[in-house]
């Protein structure tokens, strides 16, 4: 896709930014909390610490507030970004609210725990740990967080050279304060943080946290200080309590290396912040290197600036924050979308289906219905037509992927490996994993008038973790509808009772997967950004004393990679298989089923050949059924 070009001036910027908070609705949000009723009884309580908090966070906001009133607007605007504390969104907020309504608004996300931990005249460093960790409905939600690490000293294991272990003694500790308001909810980035900390790397290296999170010895602890709701209004006001938080726990460091993402006057700022809460230092070295309220709502990155200018220049009413489904996903359960953007105006549910209508404009080229004319996606915005161009794409393996290219996807040609489509349904990230069903296809047979299923099976399984709930059956037959279910928690689980496959043993289950012939020369492609499945199947035949039959992980090839590299979503835009193949294939049966090995894995296979068609040149239309 055509990519956009902001110009990095701070015009430029302050003219994105003033557009979109305005049209955003984060005004008129605080307008809607002031003519709500009082804080609840339980905010409004007599105990001192909770009181004290209250008085600590409107000292805060005072301290925000009073800045748009030393600097005019005119005196504002002609300040380069790093002569400035705040960038414009927030200027806005602060420039055009009351202390009192924002503290109300702000308040009201944070749990009473909180409030209480944070208003002892001395918290301590145990006392932020002793909050308690998200829970799985508030990690689907927009969240404010602290993390308070702890490295270990470590020391040699007598007798293993390669063994370290982590002794009694602590090396640092350290705080750091985020948020998120990623369209999946703000557990998603936790679970980054978790990753990094046990694996030791990942792709946030520059940052002063994740530095730390990836040193030996380092563990994580993550607490909830606020929950949002996923409202674009509450958007701003995500980053807003974060760098209020910052300042009440004194997490901002760097200021002896000040630079773009952290001028001066953001410190000047931050240290008028703490002076007026009044609230000590707490034990930990700070971690976070950026003002929240200074980095902005419009990203410095020029791609992300782009994602920004699309939404605010999108012809539907409201502003399109490209979040992916948006909340009351509820009501969006019990009314269709028309109906819902009749009843409910510019509601949630009529961004959500608002936000449907952009995204089926953005994969549009997909549903032109051709013959012999070329396919549209080729003509520049699919780029992958060699093996050199597909070998630069971070998290492919270089020799699978260049086999894919060179072999034409396993077909008939002499001494060629063979391609298998895998998924697998289970508990795949518990320790140790649950298989509970595996299905694999051959990629090469999906566009025969018979499909090659190489195994499917049901494993019988004593230690189940848990029994899901079973979500309702491929349910919607439009597209939007179906898409609208992405938001809800029950559409990603699956019914053990109705996987399809042979119901057995896992003695028998590894049987089975023998005889299809798949061997460590073969290649397996998935619809995934890791190995897990691969992974899983490995332990499931290591409990029966079978190594070295399934390929390693250097021949499994991910697609997801592929496809996102090249369509270039929008930021926020799942590229789920779900969502791509009920594009792609638009008239296939198998469009709005999911969540059994066997559909996902054909669904898996064919997307496989239509990247191959895309990557030949070659038109889809005959494969696509359009």
């Amino acid at each position: 896709m055509p990519s956009v070009t902001i110009s990095t001036d701070s015009e430029s910027i302050d003219i994105l930014e003033d557009r979109y908070i305005r049209e955003s609705g984060a005004i008129e949000l605080i307008t809607e909390h002031n003519e709500q009723q009082p804080l609840p009884t339980s905010f409004a309580n007599d105990r001192a610490n909770v009181a004290r908090f209250q008085e600590r966070m409107l000292a805060a906001v005072t301290e925000l507030v009073d800045y748009p009133r030393r600097i005019p607007y005119p005196n504002y605007k002609q300040m380069p970004r790093d002569r400035r504390a705040m960038s414009t969104a927030f200027y806005t907020i602060f420039n055009t609210s009351s202390p009192s309504s924002i503290t109300n608004l702000l308040l009201r996300t944070i749990p009473l725990r909180v409030q209480d931990v944070l208003g002892k005249s001395e918290p301590k460093f145990g006392d932020l740990i002793s909050l308690p960790e998200p829970t799985s409905e508030e990690r689907a939600c927009w969240l404010v967080y602290f993390d308070g690490t702890v490295r270990w000293q470590m020391e040699d294991v007598p007798d293993d050279p390669f063994v370290r272990r982590k002794t009694t003694c602590v090396a640092r500790r350290g705080k750091y304060v985020g948020s998120s308001v990623d369209f999946r909810g703000g557990g998603v980035r936790l679970d980054r943080h978790t990753v990094a900390a046990k694996t030791k790397h990942g792709g946030e290296r520059r940052q002063l946290h994740h530095h730390e999170l990836c040193q030996e010895g380092t563990e994580t602890n993550l607490r909830v200080l606020a929950v949002f709701d996923r409202d674009p209004r509450s958007k701003p006001y995500v980053p807003l309590l974060e760098t209020i938080f910052m300042a009440l726990l004194g997490t901002f460091a760097g200021r002896e290396s000040t630079g773009r993402h952290n001028p001066e006057p953001c410190y000047e700022l931050y240290d008028k912040i703490r002076s007026c809460m009044g609230i000590p230092d707490i034990e930990g070295d700070g971690l976070n290197k950026a003002l929240s309220i200074h980095q902005g709502m419009i990203h410095l990155n020029e791609a992300i600036r782009g994602s920004w200018k699309r939404e605010i220049q999108s012809e539907h009413e409201d502003v399109k924050l490209a979040t992916g489904i948006l909340r009351n996903t509820s009501k969006s359960e019990s009314q269709t979308p028309t109906q819902s953007s009749k009843t409910e105006g510019k509601s949630a549910n009529n961004t959500s289906y608002g936000w449907l209508q952009e995204m089926r404009m953005f994969m549009g080229i997909l549903h032109v219905q051709h013959h012999e004319s070329p396919d549209p996606l080729l003509q520049g915005s699919w780029q992958m037509r060699d093996a050199q161009t597909v070998l630069t794409i971070p998290g492919l393996a270089s020799k699978s992927t260049k086999t894919l290219l060179n072999y034409n996807l396993g077909r008939q040609l002499p001494n060629a490996p063979r391609f298998f489509a895998l998924d697998l349904e289970g508990h795949l990230s518990s320790k140790p994993p649950v298989v509970e069903q595996a299905a694999a296809v051959a990629v090469d047979s999906m566009d025969s008038e018979h499909d090659q299923i190489a195994f499917n099976v049901n494993i019988e399984n004593a230690r189940v973790v848990e029994d899901k709930k079973h979500p309702s059956e491929s349910e919607a037959q439009d597209f939007a509808s179906n898409l609208l279910k992405f938001g809800t928690r029950d559409y990603w689980q699956y019914n053990k009772e109705t996987l399809s496959g042979e119901r057995v043993d896992p003695i028998r289950a590894i049987a089975i997967i023998q005889e299809s012939g798949i061997t460590c020369h073969d290649y397996i492609v998935v619809w995934h950004k890791h190995y897990a499945d691969l992974s899983a199947l490995r332990f499931l035949f290591s409990q029966a004393g079978v190594h070295g039959v399934l390929p390693p992980d250097d021949q499994v090839i991910r697609l997801p990679y592929l496809f996102r590299h090249n369509l270039r979503p929008p930021k926020g835009v799942t590229c789920a298989l779900e969502f791509l193949f009920s594009i792609v294939f638009p008239m296939h049966p198998l469009r709005f089923s999911h969540h059994d090995a066997l559909i996902d894995s054909k669904k898996t296979a064919l997307m496989a050949l239509f990247a191959e068609k895309l990557c030949n040149g070659e038109s889809t239309a005959v494969i696509r059924g359009i």
